[in-house]
């Protein structure tokens, strides 16, 4: 409870006489308020109220025969509507209906006890201050209420509460977004349109922007679209939980410009090749074990983003941009603990997580972008998750992994990574980079065929050993055609 300067003693209780006054003041109060609600819907609705209020004035005057006429003539013409324009009907009649009245039973009836359950109130002096409720918006798959903050007030208070929130409304999800100050939008998620594995889409398109690749669906029922070029991935989820239909879904995705030689793919299966192993051949370099296979790969990576390094350090270029010539570098580590965590060589691993730190601070800037993979999200499997902007959390086992991932109110703002389903697996939450929104999606699921697929419509350019294309000869017998 907070008192203001301006805070009084309240004066003593009313005797009989006045409590009656209060009570015929209060009763009248309400007679006008539902007066002033029947006179507004009829204002919000006359296709509606104009027939009703024609049916009634026509009793009046005519009789009942001639309203009755009226009446089965205005339901008619209602019921034509309905059946001929749908989508006409939907929009001027019954959506807007459906929208004030789920706004009223789902929100403003019982916004006032909701917010103080929740903490979300603020007692002063003897008055309590509640969140106004601005703009409602119902929807298919989800209801979108704008907030206004109370003083004091930030959208961390809110995303707290986010689980609370969830099941109080009787939601799937509720996802906390940043707007303008001093307001919050609030995403109540009622409609689970990821219930069913979602394909793999075979379609080539004909171009590729490596900032926004499509590798899945939102619970919005939106395109999942994440940044591959200047940023990193980490990807977390217990044995089955979907992990390779996100890697493969992305190489799906920048499959277009592997054939165009703009992407090359080099890819880290510690675990024997077991994930990976089936398409080595397909891949620019593949390593399967955790030892000098590993160690050398991640030896030759450092070793291009140095020297990337010192020649864009002599450019005026503020974003790279992959070419033939200087392609994007995709680098994949499946199991990053069979690196780390669970290597029993000590100065082995002591190179492994020294060239990892090095190649995950410096990759992003160089085009050389790292997915990492891994089942155990906790800081003793992987020193270096902080490097990685873009986190992806799949089905884990314990409600603490979540935290572990996305910070620790990473699960209080709607990160339930331990609710997933073992039938769901594609199933993941996403946290952008710099923002703390958590967004429940779904990857692409990519099938053994559908790898085959992926292997045989995107052919790799061909490239030397010194790793520049192998191009076929051109005109003037330099083999580079674009100089012709």
């Amino acid at each position: 409870m907070v008192r203001s300067e301006n805070y009084q003693k309240q004066p003593e209780s009313p005797g009989p006489e006045e409590t009656i006054m209060l009570m015929l003041t209060e009763l009248l109060g309400k007679v006008l308020v539902g007066v002033a609600y029947l006179v507004w819907w009829s204002v919000l609705f006359p296709m509606l109220s104009l027939p009703v209020v024609g049916v009634g004035v026509l009793w009046w005057w005519r009789g009942w025969p001639l309203s009755v006429a009226a009446l089965v003539f205005s339901l008619a013409v209602w019921g034509l509507w309905w059946l001929w324009w749908p989508a006409s009907w939907r929009r001027w009649v019954w959506g807007r209906m459906r929208s004030r009245y789920l706004t009223w039973v789902r929100y403003r009836r019982r916004w006032n006890t909701l917010t103080a359950m929740h903490g979300l109130t603020t007692i002063l002096d003897t008055g309590v201050l509640t969140p106004h409720l601005g703009k409602v918006a119902i929807g298919d798959t989800a209801d979108v209420l704008m907030v206004k903050l109370l003083d004091g007030q930030t959208v961390d208070d809110w995303a707290k509460k986010s689980e609370a929130l969830r099941h109080a409304l009787r939601a799937l999800g509720v996802r906390v977004r940043k707007v303008e100050s001093g307001w919050v939008r609030l995403q109540i998620i009622h409609t689970d349109r990821l219930t069913d594995p979602i394909p793999l889409p075979r379609t080539e398109p004909d171009s590729v922007d490596l900032e926004a690749l499509t590798i899945g669906i939102t619970e919005l029922g939106e395109p999942w679209r994440i940044r591959l070029l200047g940023s990193g991935v980490l990807v977390a989820g217990i044995m089955g939980a979907g992990k390779g239909s996100v890697a493969w879904a992305t190489i799906a995705a920048v499959g277009p410009a592997i054939r165009e030689g703009r992407v090359v793919l080099w890819v880290l299966d510690p675990k024997g090749g077991m994930e990976f192993g089936a398409a080595r051949q397909w891949f620019a370099r593949f390593a399967s074990d955790n030892g000098p296979g590993a160690v050398q790969l991640l030896r030759d990576a450092v070793d291009l983003v140095q020297s990337r390094g010192n020649i864009y350090m002599e450019r005026w270029e503020r974003k790279i941009t992959p070419t033939v010539k200087e392609p994007m570098v995709f680098i994949i580590i499946d199991e990053h603990a069979s690196l780390t965590a669970h290597y029993s060589d000590r100065k082995i691993k002591d190179e492994i997580v020294r060239l990892l730190g090095v190649l995950l601070t410096q990759s992003r800037a160089v085009a050389m972008p790292v997915m990492g993979c891994l089942q155990d999200p906790a800081k003793e499997t992987l020193e270096q998750r902080q490097y990685f902007p873009y986190r992806v959390g799949m089905r884990m086992t314990e409600p603490t992994q979540p935290n572990m991932l996305f910070g620790l109110s990473g699960r209080d703002r709607g990160a339930l990574c331990d609710e997933i389903p073992e039938s769901m697996p594609g199933i993941a939450y996403v946290e952008e980079e710099g923002s703390s929104e958590i967004t429940r999606v779904r990857a692409f699921m990519v099938t053994d065929d559908d790898i085959r697929w992926i292997i045989n419509t995107y052919p790799p350019l061909p490239r030397r050993t010194d790793g520049m294309p192998n191009w076929p000869t051109g005109p003037d017998g330099d083999g580079d055609p674009t100089e012709a």
